[in-house]
């Protein structure tokens, strides 16, 4: 992971105990950000990263001129629309000369601005080797950390004292865990069997999800996949709908239940009754076209309180073309009772859905999420929900994952210490 990245990540966190009133600034060089983002991707969630931080705020630094400034913070805005980044116009430093002045001395009367502006900048970030050397010796406090981001156009890192050189921008160095927005519910995505049961268990993740499907012998068991489609192995043990509840249970868990068939609905209540869950743990997830209305209407009939969601992939590209139609189908489906929508990270439509819908008012889900990297993206966009298979060996989790088409993840163990020997 980058060393950059870490060191931006450690500096910022050092120096955010800021006193009241006090506004940190984080400074970036307008080149620097339109070339990584072609080149490196990342930037622009390192910058919504920046910005979700209480009482700090991103600026910008060029040496374009003075006229510019309504294209340029267009264009930048536009390109950050996305990711859900927004550059201000006081927040953005060009050369007022219109010309002829030296780079390293604009970008220093940049950084002088915005200090009389009442902000306190605890990094900048360039990709000017000569700018960098002329910040430094600018910087008379001491506290400021520079940052070297080489470019296509800018690759030999700068060797200055107080720097420190990456040219990639990795969110695993920059957002612990600590991190996270309270705010985000975070579900752990197929425990269908007792392996990732134990690992689910052994986290402080609070929702766990389940596939609901009858077996061959007509009970209710945990399994991704339709018996038909991918045949049970010969020593595939059955996760069973009860057995499951009573674990959640007794570990004081939430339950998100992936209805695979709407005939099961009687049964999975009646289970859910005898379990003792409360509407605050229990949430239920079924698509339309598999459950009908009827079923939700039953769901919400017996558990009003509860999550009642329902995948949206479907809708991307009415809401896309034509957002008034799509609309008026998340209207429809509320009537039936859901009242939050799902959809899938990889889906071309993803971040378009969620801006719709925050605009609509309705919380949004976001699954199939497949590593820690992209998990943090799908953080930064501030979703109702992320459900995930936690297959974040960096954090120290090992979902197993679903089982869908009987693949797991696995993982290898190393070992970092030789075997002890008797010498007694």
């Amino acid at each position: 992971m980058s060393d950059w990245m870490r060191s931006l990540a450690g500096h910022y966190a050092s120096r955010r105990g800021a006193s009241a009133g006090e506004r940190l600034l984080v400074v970036f060089d307008i080149e620097t950000v339109l070339e990584a983002h072609g080149a490196h991707p990342g930037v622009m969630e390192v910058i919504r990263w920046l910005q979700l931080q209480p009482s700090t705020f991103v600026g910008l630094t060029t040496g374009r001129h003075e006229w510019l400034r309504a294209a340029t913070l267009r264009s930048l805005n536009a390109l950050g629309r996305e990711y859900r980044v927004h550059f201000d116009d006081e927040l953005l430093q060009m050369n007022p000369g219109g010309g002829g002045e030296h780079l390293a001395a604009t970008k220093v009367e940049g950084l002088r601005a915005f200090a009389a502006a009442g902000f306190r900048v605890v990094a900048v970030v360039d990709n000017d080797p000569e700018v960098l050397e002329a910040l430094v010796a600018a910087d008379e406090t001491g506290d400021m950390l520079v940052l070297h981001a080489p470019t296509l156009y800018q690759s030999q890192p700068v060797e200055s004292p107080g720097t420190v050189a990456g040219n990639d921008y990795d969110l695993r160095s920059l957002i612990a865990e600590s991190d996270l927005p309270p705010h985000v519910q975070l579900l752990w995505h197929g425990v269908n069997d007792t392996a990732n049961l134990r690992q689910f268990l052994a986290s402080p993740v609070h929702w766990g999800e389940v596939d609901v499907r009858y077996d061959p012998q007509g009970e209710l068991v945990l399994r991704h996949d339709a018996f038909e489609a991918t045949p049970a192995q010969v020593h595939e043990q059955q996760f069973r709908l009860v057995d499951c509840l009573d674990a959640f249970g007794r570990a004081d868990r939430g339950v998100k239940l992936d209805l695979k068939d709407a005939a099961s609905i009687e049964e999975v209540l009646k289970h859910v009754r005898h379990s003792g869950l409360g509407d605050d743990d229990l949430w239920f997830n079924g698509r339309l076209d598999t459950l009908g209305e009827l079923t939700f209407q039953r769901i919400v009939a017996e558990h009003p309180r509860t999550v009642v969601q329902c995948p949206i992939d479907f809708l991307g590209p009415v809401a896309a073309a034509a957002p008034a139609e799509a609309k008026q189908v998340i209207e429809a489906l509320t009537r039936l009772g859901v009242n939050r929508f799902s959809v899938s990270w990889v889906s071309p439509h993803v971040r378009l859905l969620i801006d719709r819908l925050d605009d609509w008012g309705y919380g949004i889900n976001i699954y199939a999420v497949p590593d820690l990297a992209q998990f943090l993206r799908a953080v930064l966009l501030l979703p109702r929900s992320i459900t995930a298979d936690f297959n974040f060996p960096e954090w120290h989790y090992f979902g197993r994952g679903a089982g869908q088409r009987g693949l797991y993840h696995r993982y290898q163990q190393e070992r970092s210490i030789a075997q002890a020997t008797d010498v007694a």
